[in-house]
């Protein structure tokens, strides 16, 4: 979802109307982002790799952050 959201920002200014329907795309997949991490905090089943996925989630939110400090 972050690399759809980079392709949608590449074509949309700050100013355009559509930034605002971005930015609230943004704090959605902040939110769906943060439930990860939450569900990563728990106690793994057998073989699961809890631990990737909080490197992943939190790699992803700088990047997100990164792609609307850019933008704007």
């Amino acid at each position: 979802y972050v690399d759809y959201l980079e392709n949608l920002l590449s074509n949309t200014d700050p100013g355009d109307a559509g930034f605002n329907k971005l930015k609230k795309m943004k704090k959605n997949l902040e939110d769906g982002m943060d439930e990860c991490l939450e569900l990563s905090n728990q106690k793994p089943y057998k073989n699961e790799n809890l631990d990737s996925l909080k490197e992943t989630v939190h790699s992803q939110k700088i990047r997100l952050e990164d792609l609307f400090m850019i933008s704007v």
